[in-house]
């Protein structure tokens, strides 16, 4: 028996979607999957370090790129990368009218992001930007009603889960780092911006042009159907401990 351990501290959706994906695609790896961090011979860690010493895991999956040295260094070849994901089903793209400009669902909590948003709500006064006002309202069905969808994430934090959520839901706007080159192309796949004064230039430009918009959610959608599901996410994670086991 593998444990496979997942921190409660990941993105709400990611534990439930990749459990799934797991145990519908499992092979001859038969695992014990647990949301709560203990001790176990498999780990996935999001956005945290790890002390080997407090959990002796032999394998280490992470889901950040800047994480990737440190846990090398301690786990020599024994960890991966695993990144978060969208679903298939559940982020579809609703046949829905685009009632609003700019879409965002999160938290507002820290300084960065409050600055990118009073930009937003001081030029574009028609966008949905929180989901406290519509608890009912799933994340896919209101940002399927928004024309571009603003995503920034905290600075410690490389590509967020709802990077990938939109990216399989419509046209994005990112905030650039180094490591999304990873994931997707910028102008290909979403568009970035570096200040609040080009976030709004950058909307513009979506918002005054339908066919540039369109194609970016075409690519964006068929960059994630073959890249970035979780079915795609269990399947790494399985070949990874099929290639471990023959070491």
């Amino acid at each position: 028996m593998i444990d496979v351990i997942i921190e409660e501290s990941t993105d709400y959706l990611f534990p439930w979607f990749l459990k799934r994906e797991l145990k519908k695609h499992l092979t001859d790896i038969n695992l014990q999957l647990y949301v709560e961090p203990k001790r176990g011979e498999f780990y996935f860690c999001q956005d945290y370090s790890f002390s080997l010493k407090d959990y002796p895991y032999k394998f280490a999956f992470y889901a950040l790129p800047s994480q990737r040295e440190e846990h090398v260094k301690m786990m020599g070849k024994n960890c991966a990368l695993v990144s978060y994901a969208a679903d298939l089903e559940f982020h579809k793209p609703k046949p829905v009218k685009k009632i609003y400009d700019v879409g965002f669902i999160g938290k507002r909590y820290y300084p960065e992001r409050i600055k990118y948003l009073e930009a937003i709500e001081k030029f574009y006064p028609r966008s949905f930007l929180n989901l406290d006002t519509c608890p009912n309202v799933t994340v896919p069905d209101r940002l399927s009603e928004c024309r571009v969808l603003f995503n920034h994430t905290r600075k410690e934090i490389d590509v967020n889960l709802r990077f990938f959520e939109e990216m399989a839901l419509g046209c994005q706007v990112m905030e650039r780092n180094p490591f999304l080159q990873e994931f997707a192309t910028e102008g290909v796949h979403y568009l970035g911006y570096s200040s609040p004064e080009e976030l709004v230039e950058v909307i513009k430009k979506l918002l005054a042009d339908d066919d540039l918009r369109q194609k970016i959610t075409y690519n964006a959608r068929s960059h994630f159907l073959a890249n970035h599901t979780y079915a795609y996410r269990a399947q790494s994670v399985i070949n990874h401990l099929e290639e471990y086991f023959k070491i």
